[in-house]
């Protein structure tokens, strides 16, 4: 039987925006047709076995991730979203290097991926059936989304990878009869889009002719994290940003971790100039720090962000002043506030803010020099949450 690869105008509009987890591979024309006419009588009524075949009609779609981080990730940070749904990936692993293929599984058909494509079978860990995400034969996008980056929750939504579709004509894709499942050879005869090739390939799951190549995740992540330094904390980050952002001028002799950012030693150690800027890191206790103390009252780490995101400070970047705002789910639990310098000097202190008339309120950095400043709230628990605030 002839069959017609690809119907009408055929166009791909792909998006590789320096992504640690990549789409490499889509495969969304299968041998099944998704054209169903629903004037055309058997349709309208179908039998049993007619009513099976045509729930099966999105089976061997698929969507292929590959990780091209030095470092392992887990999916549950991610999720994939297409015209019409968005899937939130699972808690799984991918290692670096590692191939993983979404695959659409419509009819609780069970691990039926590896029948139709040999390259996947023994690699059933690399299979991740869902029912919500059905790829469409002509208009589609497919964005892979990240939920967090390197563990935090960032202001803007960050798409790392995604693959745009647009297709003229009524093509709904290839009718191969409904033998496909008894002849799966045939699912290797439609072509689909891969990475780096600008014309369709045969499919591939799971073993790629190229693959992308592996960098650092800080190559992938700290432009973002950048963005965002008011999320971090000083044990993640926080003295790459200081290189990063600020512009003062002093030579240093030396830049140390010593023993670890919660062990109370000292942080920095400049002095060229005579001016000691060494930061004694026992008054930036982090989260992670206070994770010794009793389980009782204590928030998780998720209701912790959570609280964290609710506390609000603008304009930041700021030349003088910073309003304060306690919003939503950190409101009453929050009981005061204190500001440090970059040297660990406490700059500005206030009190009973569970208070609903201290909910909002304003503090000045203007005569402080350029720099990150860090303003820890405690908690009604005693657990306290950082947010970085830099003053230019």
């Amino acid at each position: 039987m002839k069959k017609q690869l690809f119907g009408g105008i055929f166009l791909l509009l792909p998006l590789l925006s320096s992504a640690q987890l990549i789409i490499t591979e889509v495969y969304r024309d299968t041998p099944y047709s998704e054209y169903i006419d629903i004037n055309y009588g058997p349709y309208q009524n179908p039998s049993p076995d007619l009513f099976e075949k045509l729930r099966k009609r999105h089976r061997g779609e698929f969507i292929e991730i590959f990780n091209a981080s030095d470092t392992d990730l887990n999916l549950k940070d991610w999720k994939l979203r297409d015209n019409e749904g968005s899937f939130d990936l699972p808690d799984k692993i991918i290692k670096s290097g590692q191939f993983m293929v979404v695959v659409a599984n419509n009819n609780s058909g069970g691990d039926y991926f590896p029948t139709f494509f040999s390259t996947t079978q023994g690699k059933e860990d690399q299979i991740i059936y869902q029912n919500v995400i059905k790829l469409s034969n002509t208009d589609e996008s497919i964005a892979l989304i990240a939920k967090t980056v390197a563990g935090h929750n960032i202001s803007q939504e960050y798409v790392a990878s995604g693959v745009s579709f647009q297709q003229e004509g009524n093509n709904m894709g290839i009718s191969a009869g409904f033998d496909a499942v008894a002849n799966p050879s045939i699912f290797y005869e439609v072509k689909d889009w891969q990475y780096d090739f600008n014309t369709p390939q045969f499919p591939n799951p799971l073993v790629a002719t190229i693959k992308p190549p592996i960098k650092p995740l800080e190559d992938y992540v700290g432009n973002i994290l950048a963005q965002n330094y008011d999320i971090l904390t000083w044990d993640s980050n926080a003295g790459d940003l200081i290189d990063n952002k600020c512009n003062i001028d002093i030579p240093y002799i030396s830049q140390s971790f010593n023993v670890g950012p919660t062990s109370g030693s000292k942080k920095f150690n400049f002095d060229e100039a005579g001016n000691s800027s060494a930061l004694n890191t026992g008054v930036l206790k982090t989260i992670s720090e206070l994770s010794d103390q009793s389980a009782e009252n204590k928030n998780t780490g998720d209701h912790l962000e959570q609280i964290k995101m609710a506390i609000q400070l603008s304009p930041n970047p700021t030349s003088d002043i910073v309003n304060v705002s306690i919003t939503g789910i950190a409101q009453g639990k929050v009981t005061s506030v204190q500001v440090f310098s970059g040297t660990g000097a406490l700059l500005f202190t206030k009190n009973n803010l569970q208070d609903s008339s201290n909910f909002n309120f304003s503090f000045s950095l203007g005569n402080q020099i350029t720099g990150v400043y860090v303003a820890n709230f405690t908690l009604n628990t005693g657990q306290l949450v950082g947010k970085n605030i830099l003053k230019r």
